[in-house]
């Protein structure tokens, strides 16, 4: 569900008459979310051949008083076509004035037809929002009708993941960075390494985590509202592992429905097992640990001993791959 919002300031000013109340006619559909202004006492909404609000005054008035309404409704997603809500003032003898008209981000909007107001361009009334549409008034019965298009958000992602090598068990710790452009989101989707496994995610604003599909190990991450620009996530799992094998496979975590996923493999091992790489995917490097920028998490891991595997550009391909790593040999341990 959305919320189409009018948030209308209006200065009335009358040079010689004084008058006690101002009748405003609003569109059909709305309702008034809130009124205030100078010397307003209160206000009735009236609901009969047009909707319409009356503003009563503390006192008789004259001059400029300035009143802030805001008139709101609820939609079902975004409409294509959009009307922009008038506001009349009744008796009023000259409307001048601005509309701005803005969108959350993602939604862009253009002018399908106007009457009674011409084009004005944000900048020359020092607006440097994006995607903002202004107009200047020249008769009140003025229309303007809109088209709103949906933009999808392009996301990227940079993984750390960290496996660290124990007797049977892989612990597995994915640090995720997203950059998200164009719109917000509000659901991630990330493919474990193989079905079956399961996925403890953390990260603020998280409203659900839940599998959607078992058979390809698909999770999804719904937050409570929609972030922009940037988003973190830290993501734990283990892996059950023959502790007799002397070869194991190391496969990817995957954020699903991004544009790229690069970042970094690290392998460590404990206690008294030694590893190293047997093969590396395509799309991998060996590197050292030094060479992890710290907005990846080197400080994790940049006093120890790993293998370093660094992803270019993810491709299916890598996807479908994966790190062989061997045990070499348990440390014979030496007792003081």
């Amino acid at each position: 569900m959305n919320r189409l919002y009018c948030h209308r300031a209006l200065h009335l000013q009358s040079l010689r008459r004084e008058y006690s109340h101002s009748s405003w006619v609003y569109q059909r559909g709305y309702d008034v979310e809130t009124l205030t202004g100078s010397d307003v006492s209160h206000w009735d909404e009236l609901l009969e051949q047009e909707q319409a609000v009356i503003v009563h005054f503390t006192k008789q008035v004259t001059g400029t008083r300035s009143i802030n309404l805001v008139i709101a409704r609820t939609e079902k997603g975004v409409e294509d076509a959009l009307s922009v809500p008038r506001i009349h003032v009744e008796d009023a003898l000259k409307h001048t004035g601005r509309i701005i008209v803005s969108g959350e981000r993602g939604i862009r909007m253009t002018t399908i037809n106007r009457e009674g107001v011409s084009e004005l361009n944000p900048r020359d009334i020092d607006i440097r929002q994006a995607g903002v549409l202004a107009y200047r008034i020249l008769r009140p019965d003025w229309q303007i009708n809109l088209k709103a298009d949906i933009v999808e958000p392009t996301v990227r992602s940079e993984v750390l993941q960290r496996v660290d090598l124990s007797e049977g068990m892989l612990q597995c710790t994915a640090f995720i960075k997203y950059r998200i452009e164009h719109a917000g989101l509000k659901t991630f989707v990330l493919q474990s390494p193989e079905p079956g496994l399961s996925l403890t995610v953390t990260a603020d604003n998280i409203a659900k985590v839940y599998e959607i599909d078992k058979e390809k190990g698909l999770w999804e991450v719904e937050l409570r509202n929609k972030v922009e620009n940037g988003y973190s996530m830290t993501v734990r799992y283990q892996v059950a592992e023959n502790s007799g094998r002397k070869i194991m496979q190391i496969k990817p975590l995957r954020t699903v429905n991004v544009v790229s996923q690069k970042g970094y493999l690290v392998v460590m091992s404990g206690g008294r097992i030694q590893v190293k790489p047997t093969g590396v995917a395509p799309g991998l490097k060996i590197d050292n640990a030094r060479s992890i920028p710290a907005t990846s998490g080197r400080v994790i891991c940049q006093t120890l001993s790993i293998v370093i595997g660094r992803s270019a550009e993810i491709t299916d391909l890598l996807y479908r791959s994966f790190v062989m790593v061997q045990r070499t040999c348990c440390l014979p341990a030496l007792i003081v």
